[in-house]
C-alpha cells in the first residue's frame, strides 16, 4: 500500500513538474500516441480551436498530422518528418519554425522534438513555444533595414543631382556674370539680350530643380503635408492645363483635353496637380513643334485612368525600364534643348503612390509616350 502511494505521488510530481515548464509539451510513446501533455499545451490546443481538458491523450500525434489540410498542411508534414527522423534514432533532436496564425493574430511557433530511451521502447518529447514576439521583432528589424538601404539610395541620389546636375546652370550663370563684371563696350544691345534670354533659361531651369529637390525631400522625411480629400480629378488637371498653355504655346504644340466629368477620387489636391503639372510639362517638353499632347479620362468600373499621350521623340526601352527608379534615369534634353534630371518623374510616382495610385509608361521612339495613371473610384461627395 505504501510502494502503491508512492508511485502514485511520483506521478502527481512528475505532472506538476510538466505543468510547470512554459512549452506546450507532449509526450508519444513509439507508435506516436499521446500519453501525456502539460497545462500548456491544454491551452494551446485551445488556441487552435481544441476544447477539453488533457485534449490529444490516446491520439496518434502523426495521423493527426498526417490529416492537417490547407495552409497548414505543408508545416505539419514537415513536423511528421522530424518526428520520426528523432523516432528512428535518425537524428537526436530535431527543430521546426510554422506559422500558426489565428483569425484575429498573426503567431509564430517553434517545435522542438527529443526521445529518451525507457524499458527498451523509444519515447519522443514535443515541445512548442510560442515565437511570436521573436518573429515580428525580426520582421521590424528587417523591414527598418530596407527602409534604411532606400534612404542612402536616396540620399545619393540627393548628392548626385546636388554634386553635378546644379554645377550645369550655376556655371552658366557665373560665365554671364563674368562677362558683366567686364567692359561692355564691345557687345551689342542685341549680344546682351541674348545673354540675358540665356540667364532667364539657366534661372528657370535651377529654379525647377530646386522646387523638385524640396518637394521630393519632403516627401523622403514625411514633411509633405497630406490632405486627402474628395475631388474631382477632370477638375484638378483642367487647371493644371490652363496653366500650362503657355508653355505649349511657346513651342507650336497643340494642349488638347478630353477629360470626362465627375472623375471622383479620394486624393491631396495639392499633390494631384503637382502630378499632372510634372507629366504634362514633360510631355511638352519632349514633343517637337507641331507635334500634340493629349490628355484623357476613363472612368472604369473601379478606377479613374488619366492618360498623359503625345506624339514626340519617345524613351528607348533601356530608359523606359528605370524610368521611376531612383539612382537609375538619365536625363534627356528636350526638343528645345530643355535641361532636367528626371527627378520629376521619381517625384510623381512617389505622390502617386502615396495616394493609392498606380503609374506605368508606353513608349515607342520616334512616335510618342503614353503615361498612364490610375487611382481608385471613389462615391462622389454628399451634396449639403
Amino acid at each position: 500500500m505504501k510502494i502503491q502511494f508512492a508511485i502514485e505521488d511520483l506521478l502527481k510530481f512528475l505532472q506538476a513538474t510538466l505543468n510547470a515548464l512554459s512549452s506546450n509539451i507532449a509526450i508519444l510513446d513509439h507508435q506516436g500516441k499521446i500519453i501525456a501533455v502539460n497545462k500548456a499545451w491544454n491551452q494551446f490546443a485551445e488556441w487552435n480551436g481544441y476544447a477539453g481538458e488533457n485534449y490529444g491523450l490516446g491520439a496518434n500525434y502523426l495521423q493527426i498530422c498526417q490529416g492537417a489540410e490547407g495552409e497548414n498542411a505543408e508545416e505539419a508534414s514537415e513536423v511528421e518528418t522530424a518526428i520520426l527522423q528523432v523516432m528512428r534514432k535518425k537524428a537526436d533532436t530535431m527543430e521546426v519554425k510554422y506559422p500558426c496564425h489565428s483569425p484575429t493574430e498573426q503567431r509564430w511557433f517553434t517545435v522542438k522534438i527529443s526521445s529518451f530511451e525507457l524499458n527498451g521502447e523509444i519515447w519522443t518529447v514535443i515541445a512548442h513555444d510560442n515565437i511570436t514576439e521573436r518573429e515580428l521583432a525580426e520582421q521590424q528589424l528587417q523591414a527598418s533595414q530596407a527602409e534604411l538601404q532606400e534612404l542612402n539610395t536616396n540620399k545619393d541620389k540627393l548628392f548626385s543631382i546636388i554634386s553635378h546636375d546644379l554645377k550645369s546652370p550655376f556655371h552658366s550663370l557665373m560665365g554671364f556674370a563674368e562677362i558683366f563684371s567686364n567692359d561692355l563696350k564691345d557687345y551689342s544691345l542685341e549680344d546682351l539680350q541674348e545673354f540675358g534670354t540665356h540667364i532667364y533659361a539657366a534661372t528657370n531651369n535651377l529654379y525647377g530643380l530646386l522646387d523638385n529637390l524640396l518637394q521630393w525631400s519632403q516627401i523622403q522625411t514625411g514633411k509633405m503635408d497630406y490632405n486627402p480629400v474628395t475631388l474631382d480629378a477632370s477638375t484638378a488637371i483642367t487647371n493644371v492645363t490652363g496653366l500650362l498653355q503657355g508653355n505649349a504655346f511657346q513651342k507650336k504644340i497643340e494642349l488638347v483635353t478630353r477629360l470626362e466629368p465627375q472623375s471622383w477620387i479620394v486624393a491631396d489636391t495639392v499633390m494631384i496637380q503637382l502630378i499632372f503639372q510634372n507629366l504634362i510639362a514633360n510631355s511638352i517638353k519632349f514633343t517637337e513643334p507641331g507635334g500634340s499632347v493629349t490628355v484623357k479620362s476613363n472612368i472604369n468600373s473601379n478606377s479613374v485612368e488619366l492618360n498623359v499621350n503625345d506624339n514626340g521623340i519617345g524613351i528607348p526601352p533601356r530608359q523606359l525600364s528605370n524610368l521611376f527608379k531612383v539612382g537609375k534615369q538619365v536625363s534627356t534634353l528636350g526638343t528645345a534643348q530643355e535641361k532636367g534630371t528626371g527627378l520629376g518623374l521619381i517625384l510623381c510616382k512617389e505622390l502617386i503612390e502615396k495616394n493609392r495610385g498606380h503609374i506605368q509608361a508606353q513608349s515607342t521612339p520616334g512616335q510618342g509616350t503614353q503615361i498612364q495613371v490610375q487611382f481608385p473610384l471613389a462615391a462622389p461627395p454628399q451634396t449639403v
